[in-house]
Protein backbone atom coordinates (compact mmCIF):
# COMPACT_ATOMS: atom_id res chain seq x y z
CA UNK A 1 0.00 0.00 0.00
CA UNK A 2 1.06 3.10 -1.02
CA UNK A 3 1.59 5.96 1.45
CA UNK A 4 -0.10 4.99 5.39
CA UNK A 5 2.42 5.10 7.64
CA UNK A 6 2.30 4.26 11.35
CA UNK A 7 4.93 6.53 11.71
CA UNK A 8 5.21 9.15 14.43
CA UNK A 9 3.75 12.19 12.41
CA UNK A 10 4.89 10.80 9.26
CA UNK A 11 2.10 9.89 6.56
CA UNK A 12 1.58 6.14 5.40
CA UNK A 13 1.18 4.20 1.89
CA UNK A 14 2.13 5.52 -1.88
CA UNK A 15 -0.09 3.80 -4.04
CA UNK A 16 -2.77 2.45 -5.24
CA UNK A 17 -3.35 -1.42 -5.15
CA UNK A 18 -5.64 -3.83 -5.56
CA UNK A 19 -5.19 -5.74 -2.14
CA UNK A 20 -4.37 -2.69 0.98
CA UNK A 21 -4.87 0.57 0.60
CA UNK A 22 -4.22 4.26 -1.24
CA UNK A 23 -1.71 6.55 -0.06
CA UNK A 24 -2.84 8.78 2.67
CA UNK A 25 -1.16 12.62 2.69
CA UNK A 26 -2.21 14.08 6.23
CA UNK A 27 -1.20 17.16 6.95
CA UNK A 28 2.04 16.30 7.30
CA UNK A 29 2.08 12.44 6.98
CA UNK A 30 2.28 9.83 4.23
CA UNK A 31 -0.04 7.37 3.20
CA UNK A 32 -0.55 6.00 6.20
CA UNK A 33 1.07 8.75 8.00
CA UNK A 34 -0.46 7.60 6.96
CA UNK A 35 1.80 8.34 3.40
CA UNK A 36 -0.28 8.34 0.87
CA UNK A 37 -2.54 4.86 1.30
CA UNK A 38 -2.57 2.91 -1.84
CA UNK A 39 -6.31 1.88 -3.55
CA UNK A 40 -7.62 -1.85 -2.90
CA UNK A 41 -7.81 -2.67 -6.50
CA UNK A 42 -10.00 -5.55 -7.55
CA UNK A 43 -8.24 -8.92 -8.58
CA UNK A 44 -7.06 -8.25 -12.52
CA UNK A 45 -5.60 -11.30 -13.76
CA UNK A 46 -2.10 -10.58 -15.40
CA UNK A 47 -0.44 -12.11 -18.01
CA UNK A 48 3.12 -12.97 -17.44
CA UNK A 49 5.49 -10.34 -18.66
CA UNK A 50 9.19 -10.51 -20.06
CA UNK A 51 11.48 -9.65 -17.77
CA UNK A 52 15.08 -9.26 -17.59
CA UNK A 53 16.83 -12.68 -17.42
CA UNK A 54 19.97 -11.97 -15.46
CA UNK A 55 20.89 -11.17 -11.81
CA UNK A 56 20.71 -6.85 -11.52
CA UNK A 57 21.60 -4.76 -9.28
CA UNK A 58 20.20 -1.00 -9.12
CA UNK A 59 20.23 2.20 -7.65
CA UNK A 60 17.22 2.49 -5.13
CA UNK A 61 16.09 5.93 -4.16
CA UNK A 62 14.83 6.75 -0.94
CA UNK A 63 12.19 9.36 -0.90
CA UNK A 64 11.69 11.24 2.83
CA UNK A 65 8.20 10.92 4.09
CA UNK A 66 7.75 12.06 7.15
CA UNK A 67 9.96 12.28 10.04
CA UNK A 68 10.85 8.25 10.11
CA UNK A 69 9.09 7.38 7.23
CA UNK A 70 10.33 7.03 3.68
CA UNK A 71 9.48 5.74 0.05
CA UNK A 72 11.46 3.42 -2.65
CA UNK A 73 11.97 4.51 -5.69
CA UNK A 74 13.70 3.62 -8.85
CA UNK A 75 14.93 5.95 -11.86
CA UNK A 76 13.18 3.89 -14.99
CA UNK A 77 12.18 4.30 -19.28
CA UNK A 78 8.56 3.99 -20.59
CA UNK A 79 10.43 4.08 -24.10
CA UNK A 80 12.22 6.94 -23.87
CA UNK A 81 10.98 8.84 -21.21
CA UNK A 82 12.51 8.95 -18.49
CA UNK A 83 9.94 8.19 -14.92
CA UNK A 84 10.36 8.23 -11.26
CA UNK A 85 8.71 5.13 -9.91
CA UNK A 86 7.96 4.03 -6.92
CA UNK A 87 8.24 -0.20 -5.90
CA UNK A 88 5.33 -0.89 -4.06
CA UNK A 89 4.93 -4.52 -2.75
CA UNK A 90 1.89 -4.28 -1.09
CA UNK A 91 -0.31 -3.65 -4.49
CA UNK A 92 -0.78 -6.53 -7.23
CA UNK A 93 -1.38 -3.54 -9.33
CA UNK A 94 1.50 -1.18 -11.60
CA UNK A 95 0.08 2.35 -11.76
CA UNK A 96 0.49 4.62 -13.86
CA UNK A 97 -0.44 8.62 -13.95
CA UNK A 98 -3.27 9.38 -16.22
CA UNK A 99 -1.17 12.29 -18.00
CA UNK A 100 1.59 10.30 -18.56
CA UNK A 101 -0.68 7.63 -19.88
CA UNK A 102 -2.06 9.99 -22.28
CA UNK A 103 1.33 11.39 -23.61
CA UNK A 104 3.03 8.11 -24.45
CA UNK A 105 -0.51 7.22 -26.12
CA UNK A 106 -0.59 3.34 -23.85
CA UNK A 107 -3.34 1.12 -25.49
CA UNK A 108 -6.27 1.01 -23.54
CA UNK A 109 -7.30 -2.21 -21.66
CA UNK A 110 -10.39 -1.78 -20.94
CA UNK A 111 -11.71 -0.71 -17.44
CA UNK A 112 -12.14 -2.19 -13.77
CA UNK A 113 -14.18 -1.51 -10.50
CA UNK A 114 -11.83 -0.54 -7.90
CA UNK A 115 -12.50 0.18 -3.76
CA UNK A 116 -11.43 4.18 -2.40
CA UNK A 117 -12.20 5.42 0.40
CA UNK A 118 -15.59 5.02 0.84
CA UNK A 119 -16.63 4.19 -2.71
CA UNK A 120 -15.98 1.99 -5.36
CA UNK A 121 -15.43 3.25 -9.08
CA UNK A 122 -14.09 2.47 -12.05
CA UNK A 123 -11.15 3.16 -13.39
CA UNK A 124 -9.30 2.71 -17.28
CA UNK A 125 -6.26 0.27 -17.52
CA UNK A 126 -3.41 0.48 -19.70
CA UNK A 127 -0.49 -1.55 -21.58
CA UNK A 128 2.48 0.01 -20.22
CA UNK A 129 5.23 0.06 -23.07
CA UNK A 130 8.65 -1.59 -22.24
CA UNK A 131 10.00 -0.62 -18.69
CA UNK A 132 13.76 -0.26 -18.65
CA UNK A 133 16.15 0.42 -16.10
CA UNK A 134 19.78 0.82 -15.62
CA UNK A 135 21.93 -1.31 -13.31
CA UNK A 136 25.14 -0.48 -11.71
CA UNK A 137 26.77 -2.26 -14.20
CA UNK A 138 25.84 0.68 -16.81
CA UNK A 139 23.46 -2.11 -18.75
CA UNK A 140 19.75 -1.66 -19.05
CA UNK A 141 17.08 -4.48 -18.01
CA UNK A 142 13.78 -4.43 -19.59
CA UNK A 143 10.37 -5.97 -18.65
CA UNK A 144 7.58 -5.99 -21.75
CA UNK A 145 3.89 -6.91 -21.23
CA UNK A 146 3.12 -4.99 -17.92
CA UNK A 147 -0.24 -3.32 -17.27
CA UNK A 148 -1.52 -0.71 -15.18
CA UNK A 149 -4.53 0.77 -13.92
CA UNK A 150 -4.62 4.91 -14.02
CA UNK A 151 -4.47 6.76 -10.62
CA UNK A 152 -3.56 10.48 -9.91
CA UNK A 153 -0.74 10.73 -8.50
CA UNK A 154 -0.43 14.51 -7.76
CA UNK A 155 -0.78 13.99 -3.65
CA UNK A 156 2.10 11.70 -3.46
CA UNK A 157 4.43 14.09 -5.66
CA UNK A 158 3.12 17.32 -3.69
CA UNK A 159 4.16 15.34 -0.39
CA UNK A 160 7.18 13.77 -1.43
CA UNK A 161 8.61 16.81 -3.63
CA UNK A 162 9.52 14.16 -6.30
CA UNK A 163 8.05 14.09 -9.86
CA UNK A 164 6.66 10.60 -9.65
CA UNK A 165 4.21 9.28 -12.64
CA UNK A 166 4.73 4.79 -11.97
CA UNK A 167 4.34 2.58 -8.96
CA UNK A 168 6.29 -0.50 -10.14
CA UNK A 169 4.24 -3.23 -7.85
CA UNK A 170 4.55 -7.12 -7.51
CA UNK A 171 3.53 -8.17 -11.07
CA UNK A 172 6.87 -6.24 -12.22
CA UNK A 173 8.87 -8.49 -9.26
CA UNK A 174 7.31 -11.63 -10.53
CA UNK A 175 9.60 -14.62 -10.46
CA UNK A 176 12.74 -12.58 -8.68
CA UNK A 177 14.15 -13.14 -5.34
CA UNK A 178 14.00 -9.44 -4.76
CA UNK A 179 16.81 -7.90 -2.28
CA UNK A 180 15.68 -4.37 -0.78
CA UNK A 181 19.48 -2.68 0.62
CA UNK A 182 18.43 0.51 2.48
CA UNK A 183 21.96 1.20 3.77
CA UNK A 184 23.39 0.95 0.75
CA UNK A 185 20.32 2.19 -1.56
CA UNK A 186 20.30 -1.18 -4.03
CA UNK A 187 17.82 -2.73 -5.21
CA UNK A 188 18.99 -6.59 -6.24
CA UNK A 189 16.98 -8.91 -8.27
CA UNK A 190 17.73 -12.45 -8.85
CA UNK A 191 16.26 -15.46 -10.62
CA UNK A 192 14.28 -17.47 -8.10
CA UNK A 193 16.70 -20.71 -9.34
CA UNK A 194 19.61 -18.81 -8.70
CA UNK A 195 21.97 -21.43 -7.19
CA UNK A 196 23.41 -18.73 -4.54
CA UNK A 197 19.99 -18.27 -3.27
CA UNK A 198 22.16 -18.25 0.36
CA UNK A 199 24.53 -16.42 -0.71
CA UNK A 200 23.94 -13.42 1.62
CA UNK A 201 22.95 -15.86 4.49
CA UNK A 202 25.39 -16.53 7.38
CA UNK A 203 25.59 -14.57 10.67
CA UNK A 204 23.27 -11.69 11.03
CA UNK A 205 20.58 -13.29 8.35
CA UNK A 206 17.53 -14.02 10.22
CA UNK A 207 14.76 -16.33 8.11
CA UNK A 208 10.85 -15.59 8.49
CA UNK A 209 8.44 -17.49 6.82
CA UNK A 210 6.68 -16.07 4.07
CA UNK A 211 3.52 -16.68 2.02
CA UNK A 212 1.74 -15.04 -1.02
CA UNK A 213 -1.75 -13.83 -0.36
CA UNK A 214 -3.72 -12.65 -3.60
CA UNK A 215 -0.28 -12.22 -5.36
CA UNK A 216 0.97 -10.28 -1.88
CA UNK A 217 3.81 -11.24 0.29
CA UNK A 218 2.47 -11.60 3.89
CA UNK A 219 4.05 -12.87 7.36
CA UNK A 220 3.09 -13.02 10.54
CA UNK A 221 3.55 -10.08 13.08
CA UNK A 222 3.24 -9.74 16.97
CA UNK A 223 2.43 -5.93 18.30
CA UNK A 224 1.16 -6.98 21.76
CA UNK A 225 -0.33 -9.74 23.81
CA UNK A 226 -3.20 -9.67 22.48
CA UNK A 227 -2.58 -7.66 18.92
CA UNK A 228 -1.45 -10.53 15.99
CA UNK A 229 -2.03 -11.59 12.59
CA UNK A 230 -0.88 -11.82 9.34
CA UNK A 231 0.35 -8.60 7.75
CA UNK A 232 1.35 -7.36 4.76
CA UNK A 233 5.25 -7.27 3.99
CA UNK A 234 4.40 -3.21 2.03
CA UNK A 235 7.01 -0.99 0.55
CA UNK A 236 4.27 1.18 -0.31
CA UNK A 237 3.86 1.94 3.40
CA UNK A 238 6.18 4.55 4.50
CA UNK A 239 5.92 4.29 8.22
CA UNK A 240 6.17 1.52 10.42
CA UNK A 241 2.52 -0.30 11.09
CA UNK A 242 -0.82 0.18 9.77
CA UNK A 243 -3.68 -1.66 11.57
CA UNK A 244 -6.67 -2.39 9.12
CA UNK A 245 -10.18 -0.95 10.01
CA UNK A 246 -11.86 -4.39 11.09
CA UNK A 247 -9.01 -5.38 13.55
CA UNK A 248 -8.35 -1.30 14.76
CA UNK A 249 -11.83 -0.47 15.53
CA UNK A 250 -12.37 -2.75 18.52
CA UNK A 251 -8.57 -1.80 19.57
CA UNK A 252 -9.64 1.67 19.53
CA UNK A 253 -12.92 1.82 21.18
CA UNK A 254 -11.31 0.95 24.20
CA UNK A 255 -8.39 3.01 24.37
CA UNK A 256 -7.84 6.84 24.27
CA UNK A 257 -5.52 7.49 21.67
CA UNK A 258 -5.00 10.47 19.37
CA UNK A 259 -6.39 10.66 16.14
CA UNK A 260 -6.25 12.59 12.74
CA UNK A 261 -7.97 12.78 9.30
CA UNK A 262 -5.79 11.15 6.55
CA UNK A 263 -6.54 12.21 2.98
CA UNK A 264 -6.26 9.26 0.34
CA UNK A 265 -7.27 7.85 -2.86
CA UNK A 266 -10.89 9.41 -3.35
CA UNK A 267 -11.75 10.55 0.13
CA UNK A 268 -10.80 10.75 3.44
CA UNK A 269 -9.95 8.14 6.21
CA UNK A 270 -9.77 8.50 10.40
CA UNK A 271 -7.11 6.79 11.90
CA UNK A 272 -5.50 6.79 15.79
CA UNK A 273 -1.95 6.28 16.87
CA UNK A 274 -0.46 4.06 19.79
CA UNK A 275 3.01 2.73 20.30
CA UNK A 276 3.24 -0.93 20.16
CA UNK A 277 6.25 -1.49 22.81
CA UNK A 278 7.93 -4.35 20.70
CA UNK A 279 6.42 -5.30 17.77
CA UNK A 280 8.47 -8.89 16.53
CA UNK A 281 8.34 -11.08 12.99
CA UNK A 282 9.91 -13.87 12.90
CA UNK A 283 13.53 -13.18 15.08
CA UNK A 284 13.52 -9.95 13.95
CA UNK A 285 12.00 -7.29 16.42
CA UNK A 286 12.37 -3.62 16.98
CA UNK A 287 10.89 -1.45 20.25
CA UNK A 288 8.59 1.46 20.65
CA UNK A 289 7.35 1.08 16.80
CA UNK A 290 4.35 3.61 15.95
CA UNK A 291 0.95 2.35 14.74
CA UNK A 292 -1.44 4.05 12.80
CA UNK A 293 -5.06 2.34 13.34
CA UNK A 294 -8.04 2.91 10.43
CA UNK A 295 -11.12 4.15 11.96
CA UNK A 296 -14.92 4.19 9.84
CA UNK A 297 -16.35 2.98 7.15
CA UNK A 298 -14.44 4.86 4.58
CA UNK A 299 -11.32 2.47 5.41
CA UNK A 300 -13.18 -0.69 5.55
CA UNK A 301 -12.44 -2.48 2.00
CA UNK A 302 -13.36 -5.69 2.22
CA UNK A 303 -10.81 -8.23 0.95
CA UNK A 304 -7.47 -8.50 2.18
CA UNK A 305 -8.50 -5.14 4.59
CA UNK A 306 -10.77 -7.61 6.35
CA UNK A 307 -8.09 -10.90 6.26
CA UNK A 308 -5.37 -9.44 7.34
CA UNK A 309 -4.32 -7.79 10.57
CA UNK A 310 -2.32 -4.76 8.67
CA UNK A 311 0.70 -3.98 6.91
CA UNK A 312 4.04 -3.79 7.86
CA UNK A 313 5.93 -0.73 6.73
CA UNK A 314 9.74 0.66 5.65
CA UNK A 315 10.05 2.61 8.77
CA UNK A 316 10.27 -0.96 10.71
CA UNK A 317 13.02 -2.14 8.32
CA UNK A 318 14.88 1.23 7.94
CA UNK A 319 19.21 0.59 8.95
CA UNK A 320 19.15 -3.10 7.55
CA UNK A 321 18.28 -4.60 4.36
CA UNK A 322 15.29 -7.36 3.39
CA UNK A 323 14.89 -10.32 0.94
CA UNK A 324 11.72 -11.12 -0.66
CA UNK A 325 11.99 -14.90 -1.54
CA UNK A 326 8.78 -16.20 -2.90
CA UNK A 327 10.34 -19.29 -4.13
CA UNK A 328 11.42 -20.44 -0.82
CA UNK A 329 8.56 -18.71 1.12
CA UNK A 330 10.62 -16.65 3.30
CA UNK A 331 11.73 -13.20 4.23
CA UNK A 332 15.52 -12.97 5.18
CA UNK A 333 16.22 -9.82 7.50
CA UNK A 334 19.40 -8.40 8.10
CA UNK A 335 19.87 -5.17 10.83
CA UNK A 336 22.76 -4.77 12.78
CA UNK A 337 20.19 -3.44 15.59
CA UNK A 338 18.13 -5.87 16.69
CA UNK A 339 15.06 -4.89 18.91
CA UNK A 340 16.46 -1.06 18.62
CA UNK A 341 13.69 2.13 19.60
CA UNK A 342 12.62 3.47 16.49
CA UNK A 343 13.20 6.83 16.53
CA UNK A 344 10.07 8.82 18.00
CA UNK A 345 8.89 11.98 16.84
CA UNK A 346 8.19 15.77 17.67
CA UNK A 347 4.33 15.45 17.63
CA UNK A 348 3.25 18.42 14.95
CA UNK A 349 2.61 17.61 11.72
CA UNK A 350 3.33 20.68 9.45
CA UNK A 351 1.89 21.28 5.52
CA UNK A 352 3.22 24.25 3.56
CA UNK A 353 0.82 26.99 3.15
CA UNK A 354 0.54 30.55 2.05
CA UNK A 355 4.43 30.15 0.93
CA UNK A 356 5.59 29.32 4.28
CA UNK A 357 5.57 26.16 6.80
CA UNK A 358 2.55 26.32 8.98
CA UNK A 359 1.46 23.60 12.15
CA UNK A 360 -1.55 21.73 10.58
CA UNK A 361 -1.88 19.63 13.79
CA UNK A 362 -0.46 18.90 16.96
CA UNK A 363 -0.50 15.36 18.89
CA UNK A 364 -1.91 15.81 21.99
CA UNK A 365 0.25 14.87 24.87
CA UNK A 366 3.33 15.26 22.36
CA UNK A 367 6.76 17.16 22.86
CA UNK A 368 5.25 19.78 20.68
CA UNK A 369 1.78 20.00 22.27
CA UNK A 370 3.47 20.19 25.92
CA UNK A 371 5.97 23.08 24.29
CA UNK A 372 3.24 25.22 23.90
CA UNK A 373 3.26 24.85 19.96
CA UNK A 374 -0.59 25.55 18.33
CA UNK A 375 -2.59 24.37 15.44
CA UNK A 376 -2.20 27.65 12.81
CA UNK A 377 1.36 28.69 14.17
CA UNK A 378 3.73 29.76 11.48
CA UNK A 379 7.32 28.56 11.62
CA UNK A 380 9.87 31.21 11.30
CA UNK A 381 12.87 29.34 11.69
CA UNK A 382 14.31 26.01 12.19
CA UNK A 383 17.58 25.41 14.23
CA UNK A 384 18.10 29.24 13.83
CA UNK A 385 17.83 29.21 10.14
CA UNK A 386 14.63 29.89 7.87
CA UNK A 387 12.84 26.70 7.41
CA UNK A 388 12.86 24.64 3.88
CA UNK A 389 10.29 25.88 1.62
CA UNK A 390 9.30 21.85 0.99
CA UNK A 391 7.95 19.13 3.33
CA UNK A 392 10.63 16.76 2.12
CA UNK A 393 13.70 18.86 2.78
CA UNK A 394 11.87 19.51 5.79
CA UNK A 395 12.23 15.81 6.62
CA UNK A 396 15.55 15.65 6.01
CA UNK A 397 16.56 18.59 7.79
CA UNK A 398 14.83 16.81 11.07
CA UNK A 399 15.84 13.59 10.44
CA UNK A 400 18.47 12.30 12.79
CA UNK A 401 17.85 15.47 15.48
CA UNK A 402 17.23 13.95 18.45
CA UNK A 403 15.80 18.07 19.47
CA UNK A 404 14.72 21.19 17.24
CA UNK A 405 14.11 24.72 18.06
CA UNK A 406 11.20 26.50 16.29
CA UNK A 407 10.68 30.06 16.29
CA UNK A 408 7.28 30.47 15.55
CA UNK A 409 4.68 33.35 15.16
CA UNK A 410 0.84 33.02 15.83
CA UNK A 411 -1.43 33.16 12.18
CA UNK A 412 -2.04 36.33 12.18
CA UNK A 413 1.89 36.92 11.65
CA UNK A 414 2.66 38.30 15.43
CA UNK A 415 5.88 36.94 16.65
CA UNK A 416 4.96 34.02 19.44
CA UNK A 417 7.97 32.15 21.05
CA UNK A 418 10.85 30.20 20.49
CA UNK A 419 10.17 26.63 21.34
CA UNK A 420 12.76 23.76 22.27
CA UNK A 421 11.10 20.09 20.83
CA UNK A 422 12.99 16.75 21.98
CA UNK A 423 12.29 13.69 19.96
CA UNK A 424 10.36 10.92 21.83
CA UNK A 425 7.92 8.03 21.73
CA UNK A 426 5.02 9.79 22.68
CA UNK A 427 2.09 7.94 21.91
CA UNK A 428 0.32 5.43 23.98
CA UNK A 429 0.94 1.52 24.46
CA UNK A 430 -0.98 -0.30 22.08
CA UNK A 431 -3.52 -2.54 24.31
Amino acid sequence: MTSRSGAFTTPTSAAPNAARNPASTGPGLTRRQLPPALLALAAWPVAPAARAQAASTFALERLPAGEIGLLLAVRARLDAEPVLAIIDTGSNRQVVDPQLARRLAMPDDGSESVALAGARVRVRRFRLPPVTLRRADGTDAEWRGLGAVEADLEALRQFTGADIRLLLAMPWLAGYRATFDLQRGELRLDMDTSTDADADGGPGALDVPLRIDDGLPVVDATLSPTVQGPCLLDTGNAGAVVLFAHRAQAIAADAALPALTLQELGGSVSARYARSVRTVVGSYGRADVPVALELGTAARRGGHFDRLLGSLGMAFFDGGSFTIDIARQRLRVRHAALDSPLPGGFGFVPVRRGGGMVVASVFAEGPAARAGLRPGDRIDRLDGAPPPDNLPALWRAVRGHDQIVLAVSAADGTPRVELALKREAFFPPLP
